[in-house]
């Protein structure tokens, strides 16, 4: 089983999300591509399961995700390839774009707010990872920025991005990010994205074949919210904002 999976979201100052997918899962023969976009505006809500062998390039995404046009989108420039990378086994995960303005709308909705974007890459199915727990989230504020993707098990790896500095052992609590350029600290959750089991949810519709594949129960629990955040520098001011925080539990 190969996956690649594209990976968007945008906050607004409310602290309102959208998060886009576009995924293509490679399992013998048959190429499936899940692309979905899930919102706290419902109006935008949607899912699509083609047989198909691509999902869109780096920099049609997310703009690709138009679902016959029922989505428009304007963004202030395409994403590109300026964040960090990293290779763990059978893993491997780039960011593409950390602070692109974006504008969507969908009917009546319109979320506007800076975006992120990121692929990964999985050359085996998620029960054969070698992880147990992954620790992900991002920050965008209007003069700083940070991400970090941190999990452990047999394939462990660690990576953190603050500003334009790369960091290989972030210091991890429940609330807080440590490297060496700074420290991000996590407040109260403003809004729930998603608590449970992520096949339940997000992949529904292949949610059986996946637990055939595995020959028996496989779950995938995922906690994750738009929380308060502070991002403080180790030279100059601290700056708040919003930051996407997210655990998955893999077993």
């Amino acid at each position: 089983m190969r996956l690649v999976k594209r990976y968007f979201d945008l906050i607004d100052a409310d602290g309102h999300f959208l998060i886009g997918y576009d995924a293509v899962a490679q399992m013998g023969p048959l190429p499936l591509r899940y692309r979905a976009l899930l919102s706290s505006h419902p109006e935008f809500n949607r899912q699509q399961l083609s047989l198909q062998r691509e999902a869109a390039r780096v920099e049609d995404f997310p703009r690709s995700l138009r679902f016959g046009g029922e989505v428009s989108w304007l963004c202030s420039s395409s994403p590109v390839s300026n964040g960090g990378e990293l290779r763990s086994g059978p893993i491997s995960w780039r960011v593409h774009a950390i602070g692109d303005g974006m504008h969507a709308a969908c009917g009546e909705s319109i979320l506007a707010g800076r975006g992120y974007s990121e692929t990964v890459t999985l050359e085996a199915p998620p029960w054969r990872l070698g992880l147990n727990k992954i620790r992900w989230g991002r920050f965008l504020g209007t003069r700083h920025s940070a991400v970090w993707n941190v999990a452990t098990g047999a394939n462990a790896y660690a990576f953190a991005a603050f500003d334009d500095e790369f960091d290989t052992a972030p210091r991890l609590s429940e609330d807080c990010i440590e490297t060496e350029a700074g420290r991000i600290t996590l407040g109260r959750r403003v809004r729930t994205v998603h608590e449970g089991d992520v096949l339940e949810r997000e992949l529904s519709m292949l949610a059986p074949l996946i637990r055939v594949l595995h020959g028996g129960a496989y779950r995938v629990v995922q906690l994750k919210h738009v929380r308060e955040a502070r991002l403080a520098p180790r030279h100059g001011e601290p700056e708040d904002g919003l930051a996407m925080d997210e655990t998955v539990v893999l077993g």
